[in-house]
């Protein structure tokens, strides 16, 4: 499949692995400040190349899991809750729910979406527009890893 920016899937690639280069390292701290969880670095792991592929909606939901992982596992101790209890209503961390949630379970014709933000149906214009919001996930997901603020 044809990139949208014209350049080849390589240079693409290439472009993407700088942007989690730079985010990782805008987001590093100390390796005692780690917080990581089995299921948390194996779905960091996969988010960073499905990044890498642009697979933008499955950068959502998989960060999305890999915060709700962290957050239940090494901070909260909290395995039966619904995601939004255990995300303390962050404005940030409610919107990938909400997106991820849409993602993940359809909504019935003429409902208002977030995920279809392009009109008459253009799904490669709105896998495009997806970007944005993966990138945001991916930083916040750095960030639960990270410790940065999401304690």
């Amino acid at each position: 499949m044809p990139t949208s920016d014209h350049s080849s899937p390589d240079e693409a690639s290439l472009e993407r692995e700088r942007w989690l280069n730079e985010a990782e390292e805008r987001a590093y701290r100390p390796y005692r400040e780690l917080h990581l969880s089995s299921q948390g670095l194996l779905l960091q792991y996969d988010a960073r190349r499905a990044f890498v592929a642009a697979a933008w909606a499955s950068v959502i939901v998989i960060c999305q899991a890999a915060i709700e992982a962290t957050l239940r596992d090494l901070q909260l101790h909290d395995y039966v809750s619904k995601a939004k209890a255990i995300f303390f209503d962050q404005e940030d961390l409610e919107r990938m729910r909400l997106f991820r949630n849409e993602l993940l379970h359809p909504l019935p014709p003429g409902s208002a979406s977030l995920v279809w933000s392009v009109p008459n149906g253009d799904y490669k214009a709105c896998h495009a527009a997806l970007e944005d919001h993966a990138k945001q996930a991916y930083t916040l997901m750095l960030e639960a890893t990270f410790a940065n603020r999401l304690r």
